[in-house]
């Protein structure tokens, strides 16, 4: 899917993971989630240039990118290239916009859409504009991009009396893309991504008001470099590294007992959290030049490297079961430190080769080495496709 199609969908949200459920295979569970051929997003990956783009933690869709900085997107269902590692269900692929040597300026959706009311105005309903420019800032050398996008959605549930009646989402999403020219041969590409984003009361619904519900937030960057050298022979040698940090909390609206009774909830939502994960990614491949012989030859070999950190802590307060006179009927009482701590280092080598017997019929081979602190020291994993 390309950029003048992406822009051209009529989404509700102006985000690219709206436009996700299009693709065929592609559904979105009932709690938000992405589903890629029956494989959830814990089990697949979302690279942005070939760099992971997820909670380091949990492995969800939760870092966006503004929807004008994307070139292309695309999901594999079955992405069996030795390259990839590190998940076992769907691919979806992210590449960005390069940054050009003429300056250009696109301001999109800057009006905001309104509430009503009983025949009123009440409010704006939502707010997403988004700005992009791009230019040179040192000749043909050096040039830049910024895609800035800014959410506001306001999420009426029916059910519930006017105003407590709705979900709120405000954040933004900038993304920062340098690109310098250092050869005609050689490319180097530093990108900053910042993406923090709030929720308020985002579970309610007619048996659960918004004192009962759970605020949820996220805050954190990502810092990238790029690295690419094309040797006279045409081998393509790239370096990547990757640091993101991702922090999220989610509490209730106050420090009361949460009540479940018959009809619905009552108090506040009982489970509060914090965490930090910290990532470190690195990535080294080199393409062999187009050979031929019985067919045409893309030998590719690589490895890369990642290490994860992370930090937190949750408590939980009493739950109260209510009988339908009020009497209680069990009470569910937490214990613990609610401290969480683990670290993880994973390292894989690979070798590829896409072999093209003609226009109709190429065979993808390869072989992937990798071992993890966490899990299996050490697996061989056969592609073939």
């Amino acid at each position: 899917m390309g950029s003048q199609k992406l822009n051209a969908l009529p989404l509700v949200q102006e985000q690219f993971q709206a436009a996700l459920p299009l693709i065929p295979g592609v559904v979105r569970t009932p709690d938000g989630k992405i589903n890629i051929k029956g494989a959830g997003e814990s089990q697949g990956m979302l690279q942005v240039d070939n760099t992971e783009m997820v909670d380091p933690i949990t492995g969800s869709y939760s870092i966006d990118l503004p929807i004008d900085a994307i070139e292309s997107l695309d999901v594999s269902k079955a992405p069996y290239n030795a390259e990839f590692g590190h998940f076992s269900g769907g691919l979806t692929s992210v590449v960005t916009k390069p940054p050009s040597g003429r300056w250009n300026y696109e301001l999109n959706a800057i009006l905001p859409s309104i509430r009503g009311e009983a025949g009123h105005i009440s409010g704006i309903a939502g707010n997403n504009p988004r700005l992009r420019f791009t230019g040179p800032l040192h000749g043909d050398r050096l040039t830049m991009s910024e895609s800035f996008a800014y959410v506001l959605n306001k999420q009426i549930v029916r059910g519930l009396p006017w105003p407590k009646d709705q979900t709120i989402q405000q954040g933004f999403n900038s993304f920062t893309n340098l690109q310098y020219v250092i050869s005609s041969h050689h490319l180097l590409t530093l990108n900053l991504h910042l993406f923090p984003n709030r929720l308020e009361f985002a579970d309610i619904n007619s048996l659960v008001p918004q004192t009962a519900s759970s605020n949820y937030g996220q805050s954190g960057f990502s810092l990238g470099a790029k690295d690419r050298l094309v040797f006279a022979s045409g081998g393509l040698l790239s370096a990547t590294f990757q640091y993101t940090r991702f922090s999220s909390y989610a509490h209730g609206q106050g420090t009361a007992d949460m009540l479940v009774t018959p009809n619905g909830w009552g108090g506040n939502f009982f489970n509060a959290y914090t965490r930090t994960a910290n990532q470190g990614e690195a990535r080294e491949t080199y393409q062999f030049p187009h050979r031929v012989w019985h067919g045409s030859h893309d030998l590719k070999v690589g490895g890369d490297a990642v290490y994860r950190t992370f930090r937190g802590s949750s408590s939980s307060m009493p739950v109260n079961i209510l009988r339908t006179d009020g009497s209680l009927a069990e009470q569910i009482a937490f214990s613990g430190p609610g401290s969480l701590d683990a670290h993880d280092t994973e390292v894989g080598v690979f070798a590829q080769d896409h072999w093209a017997f003609g226009d109709r019929f190429a065979l993808d081979a390869g072989l992937r080495f990798s071992g993890q602190t966490l899990g299996t020291a050490a697996a061989i994993a056969p592609r073939l496709g």
